[in-house]
């Protein structure tokens, strides 16, 4: 009989989640608002990976899956840091212009929490991605024109543009990063880029992060977006609290994802929801001293 360990049923639960709900056209970048003025100034957020399955009948289930569901749910860790950039670096090329840029690094942890460090997490051999990338300032838009993330011109702000870049993943030695994009979704976040994200109400409101951080406001703001073939529909929720009195802008977000199937030949009211999977994550710390984790640079 094979044994799967939780471990290795997150990563092939999130390899599938990956290819059945993300479209390669909807990279997306709804993480990261606003660049902190003082460098190595870093912020850690903590919460909950959570991954089900639906079974309903006479869908083609194996005789050994029975009907039913199945939760598995994970720890996840955040964190992002403004890197001191050296001073020969601050300048690059951008579109053929000199840029102000800055080194940004983002590590991301999912796994069970660790039985010898309080708060901290046990990811496996593969549950960390690691990321370093220098990016130009100017390209941090931290402002919704009519409830749509824009740049100036009003292009959708889609990508995180990047000068160059390098990534761990798991315990396999660091790499380059070949593309001139940082692609937030999936792989670090299920945040992604929503042709609008309205707020909930005018006021800004307490996003519940706990005393340690001090008094912080933030306005909720909601997105929603769909995808729908003749087999597959994918539904995607989430609520961010905004906020100006964290780094980077964003103090919490959750994220809903439900994933359902039918077949070619059945009409639309047959879909059945085959995976829901949910991402709750709140600031919890805040420092100053940030240092890279990568040498390469």
């Amino acid at each position: 009989m094979l044994t799967i360990k939780p471990a290795q049923a997150f990563g092939v639960l999130l390899g599938l989640a990956i290819l059945c709900l993300v479209p390669a056209t909807l990279p997306a970048q709804g993480l990261i608002w606003s660049l902190p003025e003082k460098e190595g100034t870093w912020i850690r957020y903590e919460g909950t990976y959570q991954q089900i399955e639906f079974r309903p009948k006479n869908r083609g289930n194996a005789k050994d899956l029975p009907v039913g569901k199945r939760t598995f749910t994970w720890n996840r860790n955040l964190t992002i840091k403004s890197l001191v950039t050296p001073a020969e670096q601050r300048t690059a090329k951008f579109h053929g212009r000199d840029v102000t840029c800055r080194w940004i690094e983002l590590k991301v942890e999912t796994g069970k929490a660790s039985t010898e460090s309080e708060g901290r997490l046990d990811p496996g051999p593969g549950g960390t991605r690691l990321y370093k990338v220098l990016i130009p300032e100017s390209q941090i838009f931290g402002t919704l024109v009519n409830d749509r993330s824009v740049d100036t011109i009003g292009i959708p702000v889609a990508f995180l543009p990047i000068i160059r870049g390098y990534r761990k993943i798991g315990n396999r030695k660091e790499e380059e990063i070949k593309t001139k994009v940082l692609q937030i979704y999936p792989s670090i976040s299920l945040l992604k880029h929503y042709r609008e994200l309205k707020p909930e109400t005018d006021q800004p409101e307490d996003p519940g992060l706990g005393e340690d951080l001090g008094a912080i406001n933030a306005i909720k703001l909601i997105g929603v977006a769909q995808v729908q073939s003749r087999i597959a529909k994918s539904e995607h929720e989430t609520a961010i609290w905004r906020s100006q009195d964290v780094p980077f802008g964003l103090a919490r977000w959750s994220v809903k994802i439900t994933l359902s199937r039918k077949r070619f030949t059945e009409p639309r009211s047959s879909f059945s929801k085959r995976t829901e999977t949910k991402v709750e994550m709140k600031a919890v710390e805040i420092g100053t001293d940030a240092k890279s984790e990568l040498a390469v640079q």
